[in-house]
């Protein structure tokens, strides 16, 4: 069987189509849940230039949901979720041809579905600014001294969130908010659960929010950076989506760096790196 591969935006408005095709003789091309939001509600241009690229077949990639149905499966059954791909959305499908025309409006059903979802971002979002302010707190002073100091304190907080017996030890503080369904318990979960590895990708994405804003997130809530922060979510879920399956195909410079720091031998991808 071949190895699964977690595609973001980024990577797929970077690649061309050969060499997607060429990659989809070697990995299982896996389009997920936010990046297919993400494809339906970006400018036509660049929502046509992506669909175009994927092979025009049934099955041209493996369709997954977004983390929260692999944490769902987690709280349910206390054992870890598997990867991605053996959480498949099990349908044949070939992307609709419409997808490739600039006029296309989605379905009722399909705009009130993206408009949920983007309810869903916004408290995420909300919550993951929230984590950015623990971040001195876990980890020490980040923005003191010169910036040489600041980047080696950076340093060490990253270097301590890619060490998961510490993230594991960080998750057995957490509390389920659904006293009905509890997390489950610390003594269980290992390096391989997604509960772990999402909170791995959103203490990463926390503390760079935290240094990117100075410890001034609340007084920068821009139209601009809300936009911003929201790509960091769907990027948040790329990361732990590939970390999960073993192999990722992302263009963003912190994807990459993160990805080697999380996961140096797994298989990255990539139209601007070797």
């Amino acid at each position: 069987m071949k190895q699964g591969l977690v595609l973001d935006k980024c990577f797929l408005d970077g690649v061309g189509k050969s060499r997607l095709h060429k990659l989809s003789e070697t990995y299982q091309l896996i389009v997920s849940g936010p990046l297919f939001y993400e494809l339906l509600t970006a400018q036509p241009k660049s929502r046509i230039r992506c669909f175009s690229k994927f092979p025009q077949k049934t099955n041209p990639a493996i369709l997954v949901d977004h983390i929260g149905t692999l944490l769902r499966k987690e709280i349910v059954r206390q054992l870890p979720s598997g990867p991605p791909s053996a959480n498949r959305i099990n349908i044949d499908f070939e992307f609709n041809e419409k997808l490739l025309d600039s006029s296309y409006e989605l379905p009722l059903q399909a705009a009130r579905s993206l408009e949920h979802q983007g309810l869903e971002l916004n408290s995420e979002l909300y919550q993951i600014i929230e984590l950015s302010k623990m971040s001195e707190e876990l980890f020490g002073p980040l923005l003191v001294g010169s910036q040489e100091d600041q980047d080696r304190a950076r340093h060490e907080a990253e270097q301590l969130i890619a060490n998961c017996e510490a993230v594991i030890d960080f998750f057995g503080q957490l509390e389920s908010p659904d006293p009905a369904l509890p997390y489950p318990p610390k003594h269980k979960v290992t390096a391989n659960w997604a509960f772990i590895r999402w909170l791995q990708a959103k203490m990463l994405f926390a503390l760079d929010i935290h240094v990117r804003y100075r410890g001034r997130i609340d007084e920068q809530l821009s139209a601009g950076v809300l936009e911003r922060l929201e790509h960091d979510l769907h990027d948040m879920q790329h990361l732990t989506l590939g970390v999960l399956e073993g192999a990722f195909a992302t263009n963003e410079r912190k994807l990459q760096r993160w990805w080697r720091l999380v996961m140096p031998n797994g298989p990255l991808i990539s139209t601007n790196v070797a």
